[in-house]
């Protein structure tokens, strides 16, 4: 499978779009290897966390594994510097040696102070894009100096370590699906590679979502500025209503919050309409 890979400093994620932010992929500064992100995250043994307990708390295995968890994964992204402008050309008056003098300088520069969202994102063969969360890691960014003048270009080498915090491929389309009392059942068709584990759950009222396969249940109960959201993103549950956290109106009858395995989950709603909002899981 051939793939091509960019990397984005910065930018906003909204619904099936990445906006904003630097994209490094230019004739100047490109992203050389990105393998080690693929194969299987590892797994680490988490805390097991009481039922019925809601608000900022830790997250849990699915509901196979109790006290499973995905583990972030550490990545190193080959990044290379090159001696050209943007374009591939040399526009300096000082040389090849200015340009690439500026491009490690640039990259360096737009790294080392990323506090922002900093994006791998990936184009697949069918003309689909999936994405990758990262965390700049290290202190600092090792170069590898290439040779200072090759016989057409010059490179240089920089080894950026980085962390997925939660190391799935994302698929760029968000897709939201409203379970109904009336409506019956709806089911949750999870056609990517991985289980999804990281979906909101947003309740338009007091309701109760239930995992029909293996017989999980959230609970929702005095909501009164609805919607009231579980977000799993993050690498702590959160249990938000009017943009804060909140406690005591979240219910759930196992330690494992909802996860969706590969495949078909059936979910229905009693009361008020639920919406689980998700994008498919990928390993490559």
């Amino acid at each position: 499978m051939t793939c091509e890979a960019r990397l984005r400093v910065g930018g906003t994620v909204s619904g099936d779009t990445i906006t904003g932010g630097v994209s490094i992929e230019s004739e100047a500064i490109n992203l050389l290897t990105w393998d080690q992100v693929r194969g299987l995250p590892n797994r680490q043994l988490g805390n097991v966390v009481n039922p019925n307990r809601d608000g900022e708390i830790p997250r849990v295995g699915s509901p196979s594994r109790p006290g499973k968890l995905w583990r972030s994964k550490p990545v190193t992204l080959q990044v290379l510097a090159w001696d050209r402008d943007v374009n591939g050309l040399i526009t300096s008056g000082d040389g090849r040696c200015d340009h690439l003098e500026g491009n490690l300088d640039d990259v360096g520069e737009l790294l080392l102070s990323a506090e922002d969202l900093i994006v791998l994102e990936m184009d697949m063969p069918d003309g689909t894009t999936r994405w990758m969360e990262l965390e700049f890691s290290g202190v600092g960014i090792p170069v590898l100096q290439g040779p200072v003048f090759g016989s057409t270009h010059a490179a240089w080498s920089l080894l950026v370590p980085m962390i997925a915090p939660y190391p799935f491929w994302q698929d760029s389309e968000e897709t939201d699906l409203v379970v109904t009392q009336a409506g019956g059942s709806e089911t949750l068709s999870n056609t990517g590679t991985a289980p999804i584990g990281n979906a909101q759950v947003l309740f338009a009222g007091d309701s109760i979502l239930e995992h029909t396969e293996y017989g999980a249940e959230l609970e929702a109960s005095g909501v009164t500025t609805p919607p009231l959201t579980v977000d799993l993103r993050g690498s702590r549950v959160q249990v938000t209503e009017g943009g804060s956290i909140v406690k005591g109106k979240m219910r759930r009858n196992r330690a494992a919050w909802m996860r969706f395995p590969r495949g078909n989950s059936t979910l229905t709603a009693t009361g008020a309409n639920v919406t689980v909002r998700y994008r498919l899981q990928w390993l490559i």
